[in-house]
């Protein structure tokens, strides 16, 4: 039998079924679409979320890039500062030590030179009026004693006891005195004493030859 024949034979029955069948049809497609449109939101918000994990986890990775990296710039910044400030200490000690070197040198012609004999005098001078005078001794190399006569010691003296109210009196040390040249003048009474031979001044002048260095270079 025939659809038709059905229909003609049954038109009700008929009618209610493709009704029933149509409605089966509607609700399952409704609820097809349903379960798309739901299945579609999920996809969706499992992408977003998905989308902003990654968005996340890829901020994370370049932040934490960053960070290493600006460590490991600053690590190659202070690497090279300090690198370049070791160089430049064993420059200006190479420099310094190339100075003294040099200026031992000019030292030592400078005591063959005529006016180291006024030089030696015009330190003692000085070294003794520091002392206030007293009974004093001359410290000085065996070369540089024939460059202070007793008359020039007792002229000094001289001039040092008027000065300081002091009385006065300068003798040279038997000793032989080891250094570059200069003097070193001891009281008699209580070993008090003035430095002032080459190596001694050269010290003393240190830190400024050092800071005069340090100008230089930075200029």
């Amino acid at each position: 039998m025939s659809d038709d024949d059905i229909s003609k034979g049954r038109p009700d029955e008929f009618h209610a079924f493709s009704k029933f069948k149509e409605e089966i049809e509607n609700q399952a497609n409704i609820k097809y679409e349903a379960v798309i449109n739901t299945g579609k939101e999920e996809a969706e918000k499992i992408r977003e979320a998905s989308r902003k994990e990654a968005e996340k986890y890829k901020s994370d990775l370049l932040n934490k890039a960053k960070s290493e990296a600006n460590q490991i710039k600053v690590r190659e910044v202070s690497r090279k500062k300090l690198t370049v400030k070791m160089d430049y200490l064993k420059v200006r000690d190479q420099i310094f030590e190339e100075i003294v070197v040099e200026a031992k040198s000019k030292l030592q012609t400078y005591t063959q030179s005529k006016e180291y004999a006024t030089f030696l005098q015009n330190i003692l001078s000085e070294s003794a009026a520091s002392m206030f005078g007293g009974d004093l001794l001359v410290q000085l190399r065996s070369e540089d004693k024939k460059l202070l006569s007793q008359e020039v010691l007792d002229k000094i003296a001289a001039e040092i006891s008027k000065t300081t109210g002091n009385e006065t009196k300068i003798s040279i040390d038997k000793s032989d005195l080891k250094a570059l040249g200069g003097i070193r003048v001891v009281r008699s009474d209580d070993r008090l004493y003035v430095d002032n031979t080459f190596e001694a001044r050269l010290k003393r002048m240190d830190e400024e030859i050092r800071v005069s260095l340090v100008e230089t270079l930075e200029n």
